[in-house]
């Protein structure tokens, strides 16, 4: 897994659909694309290779056209994403910080993805899935 200070070769597309936020990371293959250049945390990072590990699954292409243009697919693998992510920070942070991480990760989800999720909504389905990962 390399992390390259760049944009995504899927760019152009990925603005087709979605509007990314400041600092937005994006998984292409087995890289993860951070144009910001900033350190990613773990808890990204983990987040990332759940995103590698599901466009295995077929090609990095197929999956991001997959991505960009069915929203429940979007969702599912947003939602495993950000459980994993979540699984991750239970492991290794304090509670105040798991509290925390659960808020940015709900608010993120159901603001960034064109989901049309409220928090709490978003909130329940990290939990959901998080609660079906191996402890």
């Amino acid at each position: 897994m390399k992390v390259l200070k760049k944009l995504p070769p899927n760019y152009t597309e990925i603005l087709q659909w979605l509007t990314p936020p400041k600092g937005a990371v994006f998984a292409y293959g087995d890289k993860i694309y951070a144009p910001s250049g900033e350190k990613l945390p773990p808890d990204i990072v983990e987040h990332e290779k759940v995103h590698m590990r599901q466009q295995e699954k077929s090609t990095p292409a197929i999956w991001w056209t997959h991505y960009l243009n069915n929203l429940e697919f979007r969702q599912d693998q947003e939602v495993e994403a950000f459980a994993a992510q979540y699984k991750f920070v239970e492991a290794f942070y304090p509670n105040a910080a798991r509290k925390e991480a659960l808020f940015e990760f709900a608010k993120n989800l159901s603001e960034n993805y064109g989901l049309f999720l409220t928090f709490a909504e978003a909130e329940k389905l990290i939990r959901k899935r998080a609660q079906s990962f191996p402890h």
